[in-house]
This record gives C-alpha cells, structure tokens and sequence, in this order.
C-alpha cells in the first residue's frame, strides 16, 4: 500500500467567521453589529449593547490568524465561558442583595463571599476525593 505524502492541510477559520457563528447566537445581529470587518476590531460605537460589544473585543483580542478552526473555536469557548461565569456571578450576588433584602452592601457582600469560600472549599474537597479514588491502597 502507498502512502500518501502529501501534508494535509489544516482548516482554518476567518475572524469574519468566527464573529459570523457568535452572531447567529445573539439577539437582532448586534455582534456583527459592533465588528468592523474592515479593521477587524470592534466598533467604538456599540449600538446600544455593550455586552454584544464586549464579545467582538473578546474574539478578535485571541484570534491567532495561524490557529487552525478547531483551536479557534476552542479558545473562543474557553474566553466566553470565562466570561460566562464571571457574568452569572455578579448575578448572583445581586440577586442575593435583593433577595435579602440588604440595604448594608457591604454586609451583604460579606454573607456572599463567606457563602463563595464554603462552596469552593466544597468543591476542593469532592476534587481531593475524586482524585484519592484513582490512588492505589497500600
């Protein structure tokens, strides 16, 4: 059997294209809204939606032009779930001000992080015991 010597080349994917894919996830095509394809930065002008605004800064700052598309996709996912969670956290320590009621930010924001620190030393713990079940018994 032959083989073929010919490398093969990887896809690639434009930034036009990532913003493209991003677009199709956003209300009233405001992500294209805010990318100039021309200088291939986002708009200064954000049309009304600084999030839609923030996603283009967020996906043209990490294109890499030589990446091919799987690892364009990946870091694109890893940035927008980073700002995933950072989002749906100041969400939820105002939806715990409001839901208590306080008028003390400054307590509230104590009770959270408080709150925040258990659940993270919770979530060390169950990692330690995930990884203890992989260690062999002597």
């Amino acid at each position: 059997m032959k083989k073929n010597n010919k490398t093969r080349k990887k896809k690639s994917i434009t930034l036009t294209e990532l913003i493209s894919v991003a677009n199709k996830a956003y209300p009233d095509n405001l992500v294209s809204q805010n990318f100039n394809a021309t200088t291939m930065h986002a708009t200064t002008n954000t049309h009304g939606d600084g999030l839609a605004n923030f996603i283009v800064r967020e996906l043209c700052d990490t294109f890499e032009p030589s990446n091919s598309a799987e690892e364009q996709l990946k870091e694109a996912c890893r940035v927008m779930s980073i700002a995933a969670r950072e989002l749906l956290k100041i969400e939820q320590r105002l939806k715990l001000c409001w839901v208590l009621n306080y008028t003390d930010v400054t307590l509230a924001s104590g009770l959270i992080q408080r709150t925040e620190n258990c659940v993270q030393r919770l979530h060390y713990i169950q990692q330690a015991k995930a990884e203890m079940k992989g260690v062999p018994n002597e």
